[in-house]
């Protein structure tokens, strides 16, 4: 097995994304392969293993050029070189399991990814969310009966965020928007009840003290 080392990331020209999950990280090393190690449960590091491993290239990324490295529960997410996403792992009734990485059919280039533990949200270099999981507690937005989206799906025009979106970050159960100006915008009751909100059938604004701008909204899969 191919090992790596804190040298290998010596004189990499790229920023170097490190992503935790519940048990696990992935980073790109030097030439932007992705090297993953800790528990291989549901293919969740792409490296065709569901056992726990030290540090082990996912070969298929060897000429993809990683940009981006996301993960969480069960499934990661890789932007390349081309802004095309790439997923591995699976997204609990929602998708098949993966265990090396594979595209995701989404025509325009991807900006920002985030995951929540059964969930992806996408913001398009046009600005467009698309979403795919499955919808415990209004996760996806449509609503809290254990919906599944089996593929990446637009979010109705009527519910875009007009706004740029300059960040998006998810929890265990529900999703945050930041604007360029300073709005901040929300799905999924898991946290929004907890403001007194419903985020459960769409995105929703959410109201803020007047003058309040948002720069940037942190998640994790307790709370945010």
């Amino acid at each position: 097995m191919e090992c790596y080392s804190q040298q290998d990331l010596t004189g990499n020209e790229k920023e170097i994304e490190i992503c935790k999950g519940d048990f696990y990280m992935i980073y790109p090393v030097k030439k932007q392969l992705v090297v993953a190690f800790g528990e291989g449960d549901k293919n969740r590091l792409g490296v065709a293993s569901t056992s726990n491993t030290g540090p082990k290239p996912a070969y298929i990324t060897k000429n993809m050029g990683a940009k981006r490295v996301f993960s969480s529960f069960s499934h990661s997410c890789i932007i390349d070189k081309k802004d095309q996403l790439w997923r591995c792992g699976v997204i609990k009734r929602s998708s098949n399991e993966e265990a090396e990485y594979v595209p995701i059919n989404i025509k325009e280039k991807v900006r920002l990814v985030a995951l929540g533990k059964f969930s992806i949200f996408v913001v398009t270099d046009d600005n467009k969310i698309y979403r795919q999981g499955f919808s415990k507690e209004g996760a996806l937005g449509i609503n809290s009966d254990y919906s599944n989206m089996t593929k990446m799906d637009k979010v109705d025009d009527e519910e875009q965020i007009t706004d740029k979106i300059i960040d998006i970050t998810s929890g265990t159960h529900f999703t945050l928007f930041v604007t360029e100006t300073g709005k901040l915008y929300g799905c999924g009751n898991r946290f929004l009840k907890e403001i007194s909100l419903d985020g459960d059938n769409k995105i929703i604004q959410i109201p803020l003290k007047e003058g309040t701008k948002v720069l940037k909204a942190y998640a994790s899969m307790g709370h945010s």
